[in-house]
Parts: C-alpha cells; structure tokens; sequence
C-alpha cells in the first residue's frame, strides 16, 4: 500500500517537470527578424506583381522592379523601431489605434547596413514595427507601422520560421542634384575705338583757328589754312618773278 503514494509522487514531480519544460521553451525560443529595405520609385507603391510577397521568405529573383518597372537598389541607413506590444483586454492591436494596445519592454532600434539589411533576433511575441524618415536618405514618408506575430508558421515545411524577412515598401526620393551642363560664357565685346575728338595743332592752325568762327568745322580750319599758305607762296613767287624781271631789264 506504500507503493502508491510514492508512483503518484512520482508522477506528479513529472508532470510538473513537463510544464516548467515548455514554459521554458517558449521563453527561450528565438528568431531571427532581418528587414531588407528596397527604395520604391516616387510614383511606385509596391514592388511588381511577380515580386510581391509577404511570407517571410527571402526573396531570391534579384533584380527587384517595383510596379511603375524600375529596378530597384537597397537603400542603407534607414533606422527601425522594434516594439514588443500586448493587446489591452480582449482588444485586437491596431497599429493606428495605440489605445488597443501597451508597450511591454523597451524598443529596439536597428538601422540597415550597405547591403540595406538590418536584423534583430527577437523571442516569441507581438511587434509593431516602424520605419523612421530619413531625408538625407530621400525617405520623407514612411511606411506604415505593421505587426509581426512570431513565431511565424512557414507552410512549406511545416515548422515554425527561424528567419523571417520582412520588406518595408515606402518611397525613397533621390537626393542627387541634376547634372547641369555649363553653358561656355560669352566672350567679352571688344573695345571700340574712340572717335577723334580734337586734332592736334600746330603754331599755324593755333593763329587761323584764333580767327574763326567757334562754330566752323576743323576741315574746313585745315582747308582755309592751306589756300592762305598757297596765296603766300603766290605773292612770293611773283614777288621774286618781279625782281627777276627787273634785274634781266
């Protein structure tokens, strides 16, 4: 008869056991949360139709185009807030809505890298996860704040997901100034030569100018300067016929 209180004993240290085993397992089990940050072009909001999925798997047919068919590049230095949530009561979370939910724990920030990935590893839970503006960066309008509920269920394998992806969909603007071709300067207009104003004189335009009209116009000076030299080379040289003359008579 002693047997059986010590079997009970024995069966209820192991059932006790059991549960403290799979409270601790589900403490303790992790996974990895990796966001891999594409730029969308400014008119674009989403990637292209083939592209677009949200199972948590990587996607692997590289390059990404989003659906206005630009080919997309990874954008570093976005910064992320991680944010373990609890629904308040028997609320359902909404992301837009903080009083269906409180905050439980500290946040964690992450920012993506050169390959524009960042990664968090993250116990089981409820996420809010937020994408912070960089307008250095081009991203003035984040994506909208989303849930993550982990761990989260991959129906290929039927197990639960040790590394998520998640890709945030938001425009990123490029800051790039446009390329300006320079324009060749025009070249400076040449100097123009500046009229003669005043024509030097001599002793003899000093003495007939003196005698002018102050209104007469310089050639006409310089032509009534040359009939009086020639009129005194006319009385000279009759002069001198004269004396000629009367010499030979």
């Amino acid at each position: 008869m002693k047997v059986k209180p010590i079997n009970l004993f024995i069966v209820l240290l192991l059932f006790i056991g059991g549960l403290s085993a799979t409270s601790v397992d589900a403490d303790t089990h992790t996974q990895t949360l990796t966001i891999v940050k594409y730029g969308l072009s400014q008119n674009a909001t989403g990637f292209q139709e083939n592209q677009t999925i949200n199972t948590g798997q990587e996607i692997n047919h590289l390059p990404i185009y989003d659906n206005t068919g630009q080919e997309l590049h990874v954008v570093s230095d976005i910064s992320y807030e991680v944010q373990e949530v609890a629904a308040n009561g028997a609320d359902t979370i909404d992301p837009k809505h903080e009083e269906t939910y409180h905050l439980v724990g500290k946040s964690q920030k992450i920012t993506t890298d050169a390959t524009g990935q960042a990664s968090l590893t993250l116990s089981d839970g409820v996420y809010l996860l937020t994408e912070l503006a960089n307008p250095q960066k081009g991203l003035t309008t984040p994506s909208e704040p989303v849930l993550i509920h982990l761990p989260a269920w991959d129906a290929t394998s039927s197990s639960d997901m040790s590394q998520l992806y998640v890709y945030p969909k938001s425009s990123v603007v490029s800051q790039t100034p446009p390329v300006v071709t320079p324009h060749p300067k025009p070249a400076p207009p040449k100097p123009r030569p500046k009229p003669i104003t005043k024509i030097p004189s001599n002793p003899i335009t000093q003495i007939v100018n003196r005698y002018l009209p102050k209104t007469g116009d310089q050639v006409s000076a310089l032509g009534t300067v040359g009939l009086i030299l020639l009129s005194f080379s006319l009385i000279i040289l009759r002069r001198k016929n004269r004396v000629v003359e009367e010499e030979n008579a």
